[in-house]
């Protein structure tokens, strides 16, 4: 029919098969010892309990089927094409085997006990592109057929065996996987697993030892793990697993930096073929100058939930070896070999460090290029001094120029000649001395032979 159904207070014992527009099941509840049939046209609501031998619900695509109704039902057929199915608020749920072939609905069932994922009639397991999420409050989740997402989200599957328990209570719920069964992921998807116990070993197979891709010490409440999820499929376990760590001795040279924590840590008590907790910082703290400090180590904390028991260790942190470096700056000759320098230093930027030295001298007094300064007598001081060394060395050198200075030459005389049919002309520096030299720019000191030689303007 066309007409809405409202299916109210029928109590049989024979098989029941209702087919409508949108179907009602209403206060009373449903019961045969048979099947039962719902198909609609429309969206169906279930508010009052169904139970049956075999219990199928579809309707048309893009329609819900929902409801608070406790299903009763040795087997639950959902074979409705983009159908989507809301059944995870009922508190008293209780299927046994489940299997749905939904195209693009999204499926969200949860059971009160255990259940499997198993095949009725033609239907095997699980197959859908929308999303999936399964749940049991206590009890097993056994997959004993395939289940197939083509779903590309991050919550393309979440599969949840005894949701009731906390984060380290690994009792009462674990999926459990038959032999070659897999959960069958888009590339671009993530699936999560949430299991109770490790010693539950199925679900490490299916998904992979050694893959990096499990989590412990979480639900779907508390999430206890620091290392993101990727794409994949994941296995998260209620259980908190222990590691024992052995840390060696650190030594590290001064960076100004908090010391960002040790390294060098060897863990024992892996599960599923895991190589890496994934601690980060183990035993950071604020250590920042040089000097040698016992560290005790609290909180290291596993990107993947482990718990993991500490190990203290010693850390020494060494001296910065500083590098002066200097630079020269070109002068005027000056009759010296002496220098006019600055220092500079590779120290961190914010110490506060002064530098010096006690003599800059060039290769001798003479002008020239690329002269070679020594520097010499190197030291610093101040605030941050004792967390740096020059580790010896006390000089270091450069490279500057010495230009030659300008002389002005007075004192120079031409002398008088005869007529010769040339302009070459003959200079008296007799009143050239040292003493108009020094006025003149000489250095004081130096000793310079002045010759000219020129020419008239004409002959």
């Amino acid at each position: 029919t066309a007409s809405d159904i409202t299916v109210n207070g029928v109590i049989t014992t024979g098989a029941q098969s209702y087919t409508g527009n949108g179907i009602t099941v209403a206060a009373a509840s449903q019961s045969t010892t048979n099947n039962i049939q719902i198909n609609a046209l429309n969206n169906v609501s279930i508010n009052a309990g169904l139970n049956a031998q075999t219990l199928t619900l579809t309707s048309a695509s893009g329609k819900t089927i929902s409801g608070n109704g406790d299903l009763v039902a040795s087997n639950f057929l959902l074979n409705g094409a983009g159908v989507n199915y809301t059944l995870n608020t009922a508190t008293a749920n209780q299927v046994g085997t489940l299997a749905a072939s939904i195209g693009v609905g999204n499926l969200a069932f949860q059971n009160s006990t255990a259940f499997t994922v198993g095949t009725i009639g033609a239907v095997s397991g699980i197959t859908t592109s929308g999303t999936l999420n399964l749940a049991s409050t206590t009890g097993d989740i056994s997959i004993s057929n395939q289940i197939t997402s083509t779903n590309t989200t991050a919550s393309a599957v979440v599969i949840n065996a005894g949701k009731s328990k906390n984060s380290r209570d690994n009792t009462d719920g674990n999926v459990v996987f038959g032999t070659g069964i897999r959960v069958v992921l888009d590339a671009a998807a993530t699936g999560k697993i949430y299991s109770g116990s490790l010693a539950e070993t199925t679900l490490a197979t299916m998904i992979g030892s050694g893959t990096g891709r499990f989590r412990y010490d979480s639900d779907e409440v508390t999430t206890s793990y620091t290392t993101a999820l990727s794409t994949g499929l994941y296995g998260i376990y209620r259980q908190r697993p222990t590691l024992s760590s052995a840390a060696s001795d650190v030594t590290k040279t001064y960076d100004g930096l908090a010391f960002a924590g040790n390294t060098s840590v060897t863990y024992s008590g892996y599960v599923n073929g895991d190589v890496s907790p994934n601690v980060a910082g183990y035993g950071a703290n604020n250590t920042i100058n040089a000097g040698s400090y016992d560290i005790t180590v609290s909180g290291a904390i596993s990107g993947l939930g482990y718990d993991v028991t500490p190990s203290n260790f010693k850390l020494t942190v060494t001296p910065r070896i500083l590098t002066i470096t200097a630079s020269a700056s070109t002068k005027v000759y000056d009759g010296t070999n002496i220098a006019s320098v600055l220092l500079a230093s590779n120290k961190i930027a914010t110490d506060s460090l002064t530098l010096a030295q006690t003599g800059a001298t060039f290769s001798d007094q003479n002008a020239g290029t690329n002269k070679t300064v020594t520097v010499s007598g190197l030291s610093f001081s101040g605030a941050s001094a004792f967390n740096y060394t020059l580790n010896g060395v006390s000089s270091t050198s450069t490279t500057a120029n010495i230009t030659a200075k300008t002389l002005n030459v007075s004192g120079i005389t031409a002398t008088n000649k005869v007529y010769d049919g040339n302009t070459t002309a003959t200079f008296n520096t007799s009143g050239v001395t040292n003493a108009t030299l020094v006025s003149g720019g000489m250095v004081a000191g130096d000793n310079l032979v002045v010759s000219a030689t020129g020419s008239f303007a004409d002959k």
